[in-house]
């Protein structure tokens, strides 16, 4: 980015907007993902039900049927300019085989696929791991703002490499599971296209941070916090919504347990 270009928040370019599509080049839909770095690799991480067109328990989508996404097309940032987007095609399946990630032991909604190292595309990772401050952890609470970033109903925060951060809030004690499965709630009109989308708590500069254990600390600067992946609402009825744990992501990552369609999903 020039000096001329407009300051951009880190989290507004940290979303990719996705199209997937079916073996025979026909659009399925469209969602959010955003990249991970781990163990020298690059990952686009999204839903399993945007680049497998599974459910968390390896049921076929409701939505989709038995639409089986075969690539994807991914609007990544330039390496000129991350405010200007590449279009790069993804393939999500292989002869006899998926080419993406799933979790080895836990049933959930995230899956995740290699990239190739393109000289054209500047790689923005999400940072998964813990938020310190000082020395000390955030706290976050129930009834706090928190923040969908991706790309609501096929629409983009102005170009297509920056996402629309939809308000939400914690809606659950976050140090507990939902439905003895690790993810919290949120209470948001989430709409489509912000499946696979990053969640993160944020502070604005000059705010204080609440710290676990108690007390409070002053930030100078812009600090988030990634809470997970969201994954969609629980019931049309209702607007509260899925967002699973980031320590899954890591576990897909560090395993790499490819998906086997004749194992997993006919087995």
């Amino acid at each position: 980015m020039n000096a001329d270009s407009p300051e951009v928040m880190p989290q507004s370019l940290g979303s990719r907007w996705i199209e997937t599509f079916d073996p025979d080049g026909i659009s399925i839909q469209t969602a959010s993902g955003f990249v991970v770095f781990q163990d020298d690799r690059h990952y686009l991480v999204s839903n399993k039900h945007v680049l497998g067109g599974l459910t968390h328990d390896n049921a076929y989508t409701p939505k989709f049927g038995r639409r089986l996404p075969a690539s994807a097309a991914v609007w990544f940032p330039s390496a000129q300019d991350p405010t200007v987007g590449v279009r790069k095609r993804i393939e999500l399946l292989q002869p006899g085989a998926a080419r993406w990630l799933k979790h080895p032991w836990t049933p959930c909604d995230i899956a995740a696929v290699e990239l190739p190292q393109w000289d054209d595309v500047a790689m923005i990772d999400t940072h998964i791991g813990e938020t310190w401050v000082f020395g000390s952890r955030p706290r976050v609470e129930p009834g706090q703002d928190v923040f969908v970033i991706g790309f609501p109903l096929n629409r983009n925060g102005g170009t297509e490499t920056l996402g629309i951060w939809t308000r939400a809030s914690l809606a659950n004690e976050p140090a507990f599971n939902i439905d003895e499965l690790p993810r919290i709630l949120i209470d948001s009109a989430t709409i489509d296209g912000l499946s696979g989308s990053p969640v993160f708590a944020h502070w604005k500069r000059g705010e204080n941070i609440p710290i676990i254990g108690g007390g409070a600390i002053g930030v100078l600067e812009h600090t988030s916090a990634f809470l997970g992946i969201y994954s969609g609402r629980i019931d049309e009825r209702s607007n509260l919504g899925y967002v699973w744990r980031p320590n899954l992501i890591s576990e897909i990552l560090q395993h790499r347990a490819v998906f086997d369609p004749v194992g997993d999903l006919l087995g």
